[in-house]
């Protein structure tokens, strides 16, 4: 296999999935739920409340995983300027 063809094969391994994570990669309402170890109702909810970054194919949520990921780290991380016991929302 020639160096070209080697771009092309990683190109669409990386696509397919065999090869490094993809960055799109879609994920189910099933599959959102076993990631983040919630219940498959709770994840409908935020969702459809906008509060979970999802988009709908036909009538069933899809879930980018970089969105996903991203939405987990503003959850978890406080702003700067913002004391810890605050942005918990404790006083």
């Amino acid at each position: 296999m020639g160096l070209a063809n080697s771009a092309i094969f990683y190109r669409s391994a990386t696509i397919w999935g065999r090869g490094a994570p993809l960055t799109d990669e879609i994920l189910t309402l099933k599959e959102v739920a076993a990631y983040l170890k919630v219940a498959e109702r709770t994840l409908y909810r935020l969702a459809q409340d906008g509060k979970l970054p999802a988009f709908k194919v036909g009538g069933s949520w899809r879930f980018r995983r970089a969105d996903i990921d991203q939405w987990i780290q503003r959850q978890t991380s406080a702003p700067d300027d913002v004391p810890i016991a605050s942005a918990k929302g404790e006083s």
